[in-house]
């Protein structure tokens, strides 16, 4: 029977549905409710979900640390050519086999899942960022006032251009949990729902405590609350949300 392994903390994994839901209503609230103000609170969440993702990946369990997702550009083009060999199995596991810390890296995110973490991560920060400042004429973002008209024009524009990346590297990832759903037999999907994944247990990886990811929320829940309401006398108007 194989042995399976707790990789991904709880914080961590709610950390990344709730993500989901976030992302998926902040669209939903504007492309088809049409509620300006639905549309910031969920950017305000997954504002505040990003700021605990950070904070977490800094002092969370090993293999949520965001040191965890930088590999040598060597190792990520060797894994890339290995992926689509029809030996790529059995050379990714000799690798693994050969080098346990790489077998141990592995178990988290691959150097391609890393990268691919690091975009959406990149993308929406930058997006949630450029919201702060965006404005329809008839709402503003909290930090719109901060910013000259001619700024806040362009910085809206940016925010709704963006959406195309997002577009492009959810699809691109959605994408590459199906290929290694059935063509790698390897379910990433039910890997973030229970924590588990095949290989070894290991000394290596040190769950932090659930009540420090809960301080952590705290810290993230206060710095967004005050980023979003310290600025609001600074607005063109009143309408803000």
């Amino acid at each position: 029977m194989s042995n399976t392994t707790l990789v991904w903390d709880l914080p961590t994994r709610l950390f990344h549905w709730l993500l989901v839901l976030a992302v998926s209503y902040s669209w939903i609230s504007i492309e088809i409710l049409e509620n300006m103000q639905h549309h910031f609170y969920a950017g305000y969440t997954v504002l505040t979900l990003l700021l605990f993702r950070v904070i977490w990946g800094m002092i969370g369990s090993y293999y949520s640390r965001l040191s965890r997702l930088v590999f040598p550009v060597s190792e990520i083009t060797r894994y890339a050519k290995q992926l689509f060999s029809r030996s790529s199995d059995v050379a990714i596991n000799n690798s693994a086999l050969n080098d346990s810390s790489k077998k141990s890296a592995y178990l988290g995110h691959n150097p391609l899942g890393s990268l691919s973490v690091i975009a959406i991560l990149l993308i929406l920060i930058t997006q949630v960022g450029l919201g702060l400042f965006s404005t329809d004429d008839y709402a503003f973002g909290p930090l719109a006032g901060l910013v000259s008209a001619d700024m806040r024009s362009t910085l809206t524009e940016l925010h709704h251009d963006n959406v195309t990346l997002i577009y492009a590297i959810l699809a691109l990832h959605i994408l590459a949990i199906a290929f290694y759903q059935f063509f790698k037999k390897e379910s990433l999907t039910r890997a973030m729902v229970t924590g588990k994944k095949l290989g070894e247990p290991s000394n290596i990886n040190k769950i932090r405590s659930t009540w420090l990811a809960l301080v952590v929320l705290a810290i993230s829940i206060g710095a967004v609350y005050w980023l979003t309401t310290a600025f609001i006398d600074q607005l063109p108007q009143a309408d803000y949300y």
